[in-house]
């Protein structure tokens, strides 16, 4: 496996020995380069102000993000033999979502490990965030198989309702893109605007239909503000057919 960080090997510190007693204690994880996970669990805010130059999780995050995305895939592929593409990757978003992997990383005792620099500035994301390096850490000590039975067998089945995730769709622009292919219609999502509001971008995004606007909603993300805007077009249709 080849090793993306390289460190020089040191008198351990009282965090990394934390770190490592609760990989042993929670999945008998055994390692030799607990700095590895130690920088998974270290934010860019504590790494730029730290006496000494440390690495942070962003690359672990990104390439944990990507391992997280194939093996959650190649779970529900063997898991769901009956659901379609579609279906499947509604359920993907589900569990990759940023709301989700927060709760996981809460679940699976990451919080009191994460170095970060608290600010005015709330980190919204910053659980999910190492809930994701710590998946890249894990791939680069252990490799592909066991982050595939960790996540399955250690994580999934204790912490996430496969029930839940397979009845529940909220991925509202996804039913809508569904919606359209079914029916044969034009689709298309338009960015009308983008505010500065109290030093945040705020995005006005409209659905288009067959040519014709049919809803408009904001956000402070784009993807919010096509899942509002989808919202609202699905929930009239609803309507509509009740009505009807």
């Amino acid at each position: 496996m080849l090793r993306i960080f390289s460190f020089r090997r040191s008198v351990p510190t009282s965090h990394q020995k934390s770190i490592a007693n609760f990989l042993k204690l929670h999945f008998n994880i055994t390692t030799r380069q607990v700095e590895l996970y130690e920088a998974a669990l270290t934010h860019k805010s504590y790494s730029q102000t730290a006496a000494l130059s440390m690495q942070n999780n962003e690359r672990l995050e990104f390439l944990g993000d990507s391992v997280l995305s194939t093996i959650v895939t190649h779970i529900l592929y063997e898991r769901f033999p009956q659901k379609m593409e579609g279906e499947l990757t509604q359920m993907r978003a589900r569990i990759v979502s940023r709301e989700n992997l927060n709760k996981l990383g809460k679940s699976i005792g990451l919080e009191p490990f994460i170095q970060y620099q608290k600010s005015k500035n709330e980190h919204l994301f910053l659980l999910g965030n190492a809930f994701e390096s710590f998946i890249g850490a894990l791939y680069l000590d252990k490799g592909y198989d066991k982050v595939y039975s960790l996540l399955e067998d250690q994580i999934f089945e204790l912490h996430l309702d496969f029930e839940v995730i397979e009845t529940k769709n909220e991925d509202f622009k996804s039913q809508l893109i569904i919606h359209c292919q079914k029916n044969k219609l034009p689709l298309r999502f338009v960015v009308d605007e983008e505010n500065q509001l109290e030093g945040r971008i705020q995005f006005v995004v409209s659905v288009w239909i067959s040519d014709k606007q049919e809803t408009t909603a904001s956000a402070y993300s784009k993807r919010k503000a096509e899942q509002l805007a989808s919202k609202m077009y699905l929930e009239r249709v609803m309507r509509d057919k009740e009505n009807s």
